[in-house]
């Protein structure tokens, strides 16, 4: 026959030694069963809710979208390869030839700025900033005005001019 100690150690509520924790879920429990569904019960029916709601749209449903919208977007730019550079061409301004007013100097400095000073050749000439320099076009126009030029307008250009060693 086991021995049975005093009876405050088995009574929870008058112990000084055994946590009280068991005591307040058995209220609970209790209250649940005569006013309806406890707070508890309530938590966890809502948690279990959201969790079903994350799960029907899971990672795998996300993947799958994901890669069909990539995919679709391939096939797009791989069916159309000549589009986006028609495009580009259609509505990017090209720079247009100095005014034929200038002198030597001038057109030439035009061309080198153009080249290699881009900044300069908006302050000086007026440029829009989205113009495209076909680099040919200027190279080509500036060798024919260098013998044209005078000392003062060739210094700028050899100045400018990378060296042909150099990168």
């Amino acid at each position: 026959m086991m021995k049975k100690g005093p009876t405050y150690i088995r009574n929870t509520g008058l112990s000084l030694i055994q946590p009280n924790d068991g005591r307040e879920l058995l209220l609970e429990k209790m209250r649940g069963k005569l006013a309806g569904a406890s707070v508890v019960h309530l938590e966890a029916a809502e948690k279990r809710r959201v969790t079903a709601r994350k799960t029907a749209f899971g990672w795998g449903w996300r993947i799958a979208i994901a890669m069909a919208v990539a995919l679709g977007n391939l096939a797009y730019i791989v069916s159309r390869p000549d589009a986006p550079a028609k495009a580009a061409e259609k509505h990017v301004a090209k720079l247009s030839a100095p005014s034929a007013a200038l002198d030597a100097n001038d057109q030439a400095l035009y061309w080198t700025y153009a080249l290699y000073d881009f900044d300069q050749l908006k302050s000086r000439y007026g440029v829009s900033s989205t113009a495209i320099v076909d680099a040919e076009y200027a190279k080509e126009r500036l060798r024919a005005l260098v013998p044209k030029v005078d000392a003062r307008t060739r210094f700028i250009i050899d100045r400018m001019t990378p060296k042909a060693g150099s990168k």
